[in-house]
């Protein structure tokens, strides 16, 4: 039941955000980051586009205790170090979908998340933080 839950859920992400990344894709990372917090407030707490070699070409979107804020200081971070990094932006490359990853440990927060991966084109690669909270709401996904 577990499998088809994160299956499922990972089938709901890609129809949404494909939705939302097509209605902005000529539009600035700002304008689509305002979009998605639109449809994913209640979801995500964390959002940046990454190229395929690891490096982040976006602020970081993050959702602070008084809303969303940008973190500037993150542009050019490269994360292809974390395990499966290099190996899902193959897997999204080829298959043209997003992948919701496996249960792990933020580094900054230190909370049990998710992230879902998703290619919005041949350069950008937008990643989607999913909170502990909606997590646990949907305890299946634990």
């Amino acid at each position: 039941k577990k499998l088809e839950a994160v299956y499922t859920t990972a089938e709901s992400f890609q129809a949404k955000v494909q939705e939302i990344v097509m209605k902005n894709r000529n539009g600035t990372y700002q304008t689509l980051f305002q979009a998605l917090i639109k449809e994913l407030d209640q979801i995500a707490f964390r959002m940046y586009v990454c190229d395929e070699d690891g490096f982040q070409k976006s602020v970081n979107i993050f959702k602070a205790k008084d809303g969303w804020i940008s973190q500037s200081e993150y542009i050019h971070k490269n994360w292809s170090w974390r395990p499966y990094f290099l190996e899902n932006i193959i897997k999204m490359r080829n298959e043209r979908k997003g992948i919701l990853s496996d249960l792990y440990s933020d580094i900054e927060t230190g909370e049990t998340i998710r992230t879902f991966s998703f290619p919005m084109n041949g350069d950008d690669y937008l990643f989607i933080d999913i909170s502990y909270q909606y997590l646990f709401q949907n305890d299946q996904l634990l």
